[in-house]
């Protein structure tokens, strides 16, 4: 095969010259990484992942048994904080990830060039680099799928079983990362079937490869019943049962995500319409990503087997995320699914370096003197590199830590709080945790339920109720049994329904509510806003997601206290700036007509219904909301 003219230059020494272009590639997005890295804990899954792998502790289902194992070293570098330090866990599995896509599309396209540019595409891209920067499992799954693809190739070369003995070692130990690995397997199994001849020393050897997977993901699952006996202090799912184990890894307390949503085939379409937009920006530019997409079909006359193999990797995984999360069409909802592309985003990156490799070669048959296409390969990852930069740059994203920790220090002394949200729960868990602040508040909500340690002094039978793990619908006869059974402060993320003796109401507690008791004097919420000191939760600092989201939070609480306090004027100002900043979908500005009129401002509830249904006339529960509005102007007019 005919090598491109600046390729000639390096073949006196390939195999030195291969070793430091992959450690090229590997250090130059580790700088990236570093450099936009978190510098604390961020939100979502941040702290609980933190948490457990600093303790060596079970986070949600599947309790990522691979991923505490293998980030857990991190926590003793000794530089930075803990947060710091496990965020650069990512980083790092981020850029060996990076490494073997160099390794591998040189494998296939013997172009130094494309795969150094296709590599570093992939490492900028917007959603891969945002997972790179915080605590997070995609990367290390990433690396997986991209280290099965790379042994996979190796194993093409000289059909050596080894390749595969290596295989299933990794994959098995896949398993114990994240779900999606369970649907590329059976795809790298029959690629395999495909590609070699069926006979018995094969069978017997396929055989031994079922067996030394299965052996390696039972031995890092018994990671979750080993760690769980020790009682970590997260321990979700308490997996030192058989029962218990089975519902963790087989992510049982997710399975209502089944049947949540309604299954439509117009809901089917319009959700992969928005998954597949999804990816348009990921490469920096439209056009990179659908380059990208027509290379499936251009390398396959060459490359049929990979092209394939890379083709239904990506449909399969993006498809089973669409179907089983069933997802819905609010901003929180695509945030979620947006990791859910990183595996297609990777094939695409990979059929596109492929792609750019043929057209160098037929380039470099035709003439000797272009140059240019080769630098301008090069420069490729400058696109991304330049247009994600700052999406993706959290090396001053102190928000959640910061929304956090004052939550935490407003309370009064060996409160409960119960928290609903996960931007605040799991920072709260990690604060608590890891960096000793406000450990007298009991956190009510640690694993995704109420802790059943909170209701060690209920009478067994009636715990028989709610045991093991109490579900949401209980929640309101839960914490009115704690309101009865406590003399401590009751705070909570929001006001919640509650059945109890006691007799008492939800009141306005800065960004939160507390629960006052009758004839308890508690402070007014003026008092906990005069707690609060924002440092660097500002409007100008509001770059991200999470951070609108926090804003939006706190500015709604503003709203609140505004309304009560007769100051309609800018409490409406408040949900607007609010909304302006989080972005417009039909949960928010439902929540934002539910707002208004709890304190029956009924003609601004109007319009943010109005508002809601133009966006999703499907939705039961503003229609709801909407009916009872109607409902009530006419009582009051």
């Amino acid at each position: 095969m005919k090598k491109t003219s600046f390729e000639r230059i390096w073949d006196r020494y390939p195999r030195i010259v291969n070793y430091l272009l992959g450690i090229f590639v590997f250090l130059f997005s580790f700088f990236i990484y570093v450099q936009t890295l978190a510098p604390t804990v961020t939100a979502e899954d941040s702290g609980e992942l933190i948490t457990a792998s600093y303790f060596l502790g079970i986070p949600h289902p599947p309790g990522y048994p691979t991923w505490c194992l293998l980030s857990h070293p991190f926590v003793y570098i000794p530089i930075g904080n803990i947060a710091w330090r496990v965020n650069l866990s990512s980083a790092f599995f981020a850029s060996c990830s990076v490494l073997f896509i160099f390794l591998f599309l040189y494998k296939l396209t013997k172009s130094r060039i494309v795969s150094i540019s296709s590599a570093l595409l992939f490492a900028f891209s917007m959603e891969f680099w945002e997972q790179s920067v915080i605590t997070e499992v995609y990367t290390l799954n990433t690396l997986f799928i991209i280290l099965c693809l790379y042994i996979l190739c190796l194993w093409t070369e000289d059909k050596n079983p080894k390749y595969l003995i290596h295989l299933a070692i990794i994959y098995g130990l896949s398993l114990g990362n994240h779900p999606t690995m369970f649907v590329i397997g059976p795809i790298l199994a029959v690629f395999i079937l495909l590609n070699n001849r069926i006979n018995s020393q094969n069978i017997k050897l396929y055989t031994q490869c079922i067996i030394i997977s299965l052996f390696a993901w039972c031995i890092v699952c018994s990671y979750l019943y080993i760690r769980s006996r020790a009682n970590p202090p997260i321990d979700w799912g308490n997996p030192e049962t058989l029962s218990n184990l089975f519902a963790v890894i087989t992510r049982k307390q997710y399975s209502f995500m089944l049947t949540q949503y309604p299954r439509t085939l117009s809901r089917f379409l319009k959700q992969c319409y928005i998954f597949f937009w999804m990816g348009v920006n990921q490469f920096g530019s439209p056009l990179l990503f659908f380059l990208a997409l027509i290379s499936f079909l251009f390398i396959l006359p060459k490359y049929k087997k990979w092209s394939v193999l890379l083709f239904v990797i990506s449909f399969s995984t993006s498809l089973l995320a669409i179907l089983v999360q069933n997802f819905n069409f609010d901003i929180e909802w695509q945030e979620v699914m947006s990791v859910f592309g990183i595996p297609a985003y990777l094939c695409m990156a990979i059929v596109l370096g492929i792609l750019l490799g043929e057209v160098l070669k037929w380039l470099d048959i035709q003439s000797k003197k272009y140059y240019f296409p080769y630098i301008l390969v090069l420069l490729l990852p400058l696109i991304p590199l330049y247009k994600n930069y700052e999406r993706n740059d959290y090396s001053s994203f102190w928000f959640a830590h910061e929304f956090s920790e004052n939550i935490l220090n407003s309370m009064s002394k060996d409160a409960i709080f119960i928290p609903y949200t996960d931007h605040l729960s799991f920072p709260l868990l990690y604060l608590q945790k890891i960096e000793s602040i406000r450990e007298d508040i009991t956190l009510a909500r640690i694993c995704g339920y109420l802790s059943p340690e909170l209701f060690e002094g209920m009478d067994r039978e009636q715990w028989k109720r709610y045991a093991p793990f109490p579900k949401g619908r209980y929640e309101s006869e839960l914490i009115g049994w704690l309101i009865d059974n406590t003399d401590k402060p009751i705070y909570s993320e929001q006001e919640v329904k509650v059945i109890c003796e006691t007799k008492g109401e939800w009141v306005p507690a800065g960004i939160i509510y507390r629960f006052q008791r009758e004839n308890e004097v508690v402070p007014c919420s003026d008092v906990y806003w005069q707690k609060y000191h924002w440092k660097y939760i500002k409007e100008e600092n509001i770059n991200k997601p999470t951070a609108s989201l926090i804003w939006l939070q706190i500015q709604w609480a503003k709203a609140r206290d505004c309304f009560i306090n007769g100051d309609k004027e800018t409490a409406i100002k408040l949900i607007n700036n609010g909304i302006k900043h989080y972005g417009k979908d039909d949960v928010i500005l439902n929540n934002a007509g539910v707002l208004c009129a709890k304190y029956k401002e009924y003609n601004y509830a109007k319009k943010f219904f109005e508002e809601a249904i133009k966006i999703n006339s499907e939705n039961k529960v503003l229609e709801k909301n909407f009916r009872k509005l109607i409902h009530k102007q006419k009582s009051a007019g």
